[in-house]
């Protein structure tokens, strides 16, 4: 009998044996789903409405060369973020991806529901996935209401006029080669920090808010991942000092403004 209970106190310690191993493994493949701080999700949806969208490959591919030098990230598809990949990571770049479904939607919210932080970019989330133009899906979340676009020929600059502690380290103004820019209101939810201006510092006076913070994260409504907009070493900066500001982490490099093939 002595023998018989000494046996099953020591068969009884297996499975305690088989917990302590099993437990590091589960660790490191929850782990392992959010390798770096920072997701950068790629929009296929997006990239296949090149009616609508023909630049979205080239802004995309814009924003992953230029990220590279600077932080550590991860690529996500649309069907990652729609299977909960994102979680585990501080933050979402989406750069432009215009076109998303009601459950990529929903997962963007889950995300900041959860304390992740967002940069969405332009037209992010402009249209559902039949491409049907449904206004910002995410705009309500991100604190802001579209309105239109415009081709703001007195858009120059991005002149910040609030601070905030995700612009530390950011210029006062931004200059932009580009008017092109989503027209959004602010809702009580958002806080604008950036408004269109002109070369001379002039602020425009309908829809002006072009950066608007939220608790979930960053709204630009500047094309600013476009090659010739990005090129610009204060359009660097100050999303240098944004992404470093939400997911320090992440950061591999300190600041030095790179250069562009083909660009002034």
């Amino acid at each position: 009998m002595l023998q018989a209970r000494g046996f099953l106190r020591r068969a009884g310690s297996w499975p305690l044996m088989a917990l302590a191993l099993i437990l590091p493994l589960l660790s490191a493949t929850v782990a392992a789903e959010a390798a770096a701080p920072i997701a950068l999700v790629h929009s296929e949806r997006t990239a296949a409405a090149k009616a609508n969208y023909p630049t979205y490959e080239d802004e995309y591919k814009s924003a992953a060369q230029w990220l590279s030098n600077y932080f550590a990230y991860d690529v996500l598809s649309d069907q990652d973020v729609e299977n909960g990949k994102l979680a585990g990571y501080k933050l979402a770049i989406l750069p432009e991806n215009a076109v998303m479904s009601s459950a990529h939607v929903q997962a963007l919210r889950d995300f900041a529901a959860a304390g992740g932080k967002i940069l969405a970019v332009f037209s992010t989330s402009l249209r559902d996935d039949q491409l049907k133009l449904t206004g910002l899906q995410l705009g309500d979340l991100l604190g802001v209401k579209w309105v239109q676009w415009s081709p703001d020929k007195s858009f120059q600059q991005i002149e910040f006029i609030e601070s905030s502690p995700v612009l530390a380290g950011a210029p006062q103004t931004v200059p932009v080669s580009s008017g092109s820019t989503q027209l959004v209101e602010v809702l009580d939810n958002g806080k604008v920090l950036g408004v269109r201006a002109s070369s001379d510092g002039t602020l425009a006076m309908t829809n002006p808010a072009v950066v608007v913070e939220s608790a979930a994260g960053l709204y630009v409504g500047s094309p600013v991942f476009a090659q010739q907009l990005l090129a610009g070493p204060e359009m660097q900066q100050l999303l240098y000092a944004v992404i470093k500001n939400y997911a320090p982490e992440a950061v591999k490099a300190d600041f030095q403004p790179m250069s562009f093939a083909g660009t002034q």
